[in-house]
């Protein structure tokens, strides 16, 4: 290994456009030197990763295609290059971009530009990368040790968030999508349930998502959805059928449950009051004794009440909910088979397994059912055993697991559905101030009018469970292509302190962008001479770009910047630019590069000079 000194190691947040690409990022400039000073790549020489790992058990730096990414084996690669693949590898499975491209500060140098759709996470896992470099170059010593150990819990924090989000499927699909249109995004953090939370847009255009939630949602409704017996009760007070429910307490005695039966009747079901997703409901009950032990497994999943309710036959449906219109109706039943008096309920269930998982198909499942133990025990409690010939006409219910429904059949009604059930899923969201619901509805004919008493109302879910690939429609639906998004960005950059704008000028331009706010960096607070200016206007320092844009109360904003500010991070961001003016002169080479940087934004509202907006 050479001797060598450090030239540059820092990692540097792009905040929108910049010199270096169009879109937010974090660029890195990690570069050692040699005693004439010039940048000196790092040989990749065997002991170098074996050091590493050993440095950071657990990472598996081996799995990291150097060959595959740019050098070949034996040749030298960049430190800046090897900090990205180690932060590829630290998030994954996220999935970030980079690109080469020339250092802002050293020309001669290449650095990289690391762009994901988890842009904290992504400025996160380069910075632990670019330390975990540095310290394997420069390890000496106990305090080396001290840093270690904490850059190994790092690894691991790093490590548990990509977990986390790579878990919400939905979630990501929204995030995908939003990047797809060019949405600004922000991870807000974790709510309820674990959720992630987003922000999709800037200031008072921008929405806030929580897996199948938004800001429109009321609190109040969610909290309905959540206990069952008030949403029967408000559903019955609104009109709509609901089944009879008898609610029980957790000592109810033998006196109380046969109240409970002679209140709902025989068959019937029991279910948790505040349980979810099929958790610890029993249906079809018939006596007393199957109702005991219904009721002994409904406590083991409840920390409230328990339910006794009608039993409602017909098939199930998931009324889908989206911005106060109904989007979807999905009917959804436990995996069964047909006889055709030929088959054996072996051939016939991979004859429908084949069927069902094709493309288009008009009844489908995501996962295909398996001949496991629970699946042999319910068809012989029917009377068939794998090898038996099913005789014509005769139905087969392959799984009776209300829980786990992964294998249950899955048709869309939407086009088939009554008109009435359509008003009365969009009525129910209006009339409790939610603008997602999912509307959980059992009928016999979901064609025929509400009013004809084939279908009763059983359940309502604030947050629901969607296919991924309902994702697009979902943030479409929140904020509608044909509308802006993002509120309109002007940003005025000053060359040097000469030609930064006195209190007249600020003032003058913000009454010509009524509505908009002032922005500026926090340290620049003594030029903008903020204890001045106009209380008419809201002036808002700011420690990072995105606390204005994600100040939901804000319709616009004027950004004040100095050129160091710009080199250093590029524009506040790269949704909403409308205006982006220079106050001041360059030199020849800045000047020529600035022009070409403007003529690369998607807008052609740009100036140098001190004229001020148009």
């Amino acid at each position: 290994m050479p001797v060598y000194s450090w030239a540059c190691r820092h990692v540097r947040e792009l905040h929108g456009p910049s010199f270096s690409g169009l879109g937010p990022g974090w660029l890195v400039d990690l570069v050692v030197q040699d005693s004439a000073g010039q940048p000196l790549p790092l040989w990749l020489y065997s002991d170098f990763i074996e050091r590493l790992n050993q440095l950071f058990p657990g990472l598996d730096l081996e799995q990291i295609d150097v060959a595959g990414s740019g050098p070949k084996d034996g040749d030298t690669v960049s430190l800046s290059l090897l900090s990205v693949l180690m932060a590829r590898r630290l998030m994954a499975p996220i999935q970030v971009e980079s690109v080469a491209v020339a250092s802002t500060f050293r020309p001669d140098v290449e650095s990289h530009l690391l762009q994901g759709h988890h842009h904290d996470l992504v400025g996160a896992s380069l910075k632990l990368a670019v330390q975990m470099l540095v310290l394997s170059l420069d390890h000496r010593g106990d305090d080396s040790e001290l840093i270690r150990v904490q850059l190994v819990a790092d690894v691991g924090k790093i490590a548990a968030m990509a977990n986390y989000l790579s878990r919400h499927a939905f979630t990501n699909a929204v995030v995908a999508h939003a990047h797809q249109r060019g949405l600004a995004l922000w991870l807000l953090g974790v709510g309820r349930a674990e959720w992630p939370i987003l922000q999709l847009g800037t200031g008072n255009f921008s929405r806030l998502v929580c897996s199948t939630a938004c800001d429109a949602d009321s609190m109040i409704a969610a909290g309905i959805c959540r206990q069952k017996v008030q949403t029967n009760q408000i559903l019955s007070r609104l009109g709509f059928p609901v089944p009879r429910q008898y609610r029980l307490s957790l000592s109810s005695d033998q006196a109380k449950l046969q109240s409970a039966v002679d209140s709902v009747g025989y068959p019937c079901v029991v279910k948790p009051c505040d349980a979810e997703q099929g958790r610890g409901v029993t249906i079809g009950i018939t006596n007393l004794e199957a109702l005991q032990q219904a009721l002994e497994r409904a406590q083991e999943h409840t920390r409230s009440d328990l339910l006794v309710e009608q039993h409602v036959e017909g098939h199930y449906h998931r009324m889908v909910v989206i911005a106060k219109q109904l989007v979807r109706v999905l009917r959804l039943e436990p995996p069964y088979l047909i006889g055709d008096g030929q088959g054996s309920v072996t051939q016939l269930l991979d004859q429908v397994s084949r069927s069902r998982m094709q493309e288009g198909a008009e009844e489908y499942v995501s996962t295909p059912v398996k001949l496991d133990d629970a699946v042999l025990a319910t068809i012989a409690d029917q009377g068939y055993a794998p090898d038996d010939i099913l005789p014509a006409g005769v139905r087969v219910v392959l799984s009776a697991d209300l829980e786990n429904r992964s294998n249950w059949i899955y048709g869309e009604w939407l086009d088939r559905v009554h008109p009435s059930l359509a008003q009365m899923a969009v009525a129910i969201a209006e009339s409790l101030g939610i603008s997602n619901l999912g509307v959980d509805v059992i009928s016999t004919d979901i064609t025929r009018p509400l009013q004809l008493g084939c279908t009763k109302l059983i359940e309502l879910n604030a947050i629901q469970t969607l296919n991924p690939r309902w994702a697009p429609v979902f943030v479409d639906r929140l904020l509608p292509p044909e509308r802006s998004c993002h509120i309109p960005l002007h940003v005025v950059i000053c060359v040097d302190e000469a030609d930064w704008p006195d209190r007249s000028w600020i003032e003058r331009q913000l009454r010509l962008l009524p509505g908009c706010s002032l922005a500026f960096p926090a340290r620049l607070a003594s030029q903008v001479d903020v204890e001045n200016l106009s209380s008419q206007w809201t002036v808002v320092p700011y420690s990072h770009p995105r606390e204005p844009l994600m100040n939901r109360s804000l319709a616009g904003l004027l950004f004040l910047l100095d050129w160091r500010e710009f080199l250093a991070s590029g524009l506040p961001a790269a949704q909403g630019l409308v205006h982006v003016e220079l106050l001041g002169s360059l030199p020849a080479r800045q000047a020529a590069q600035w022009q070409r940087f403007c003529k690369s934004l998607p807008i052609t509202n740009t100036r140098q000079g001190p004229e001020g907006f148009v």
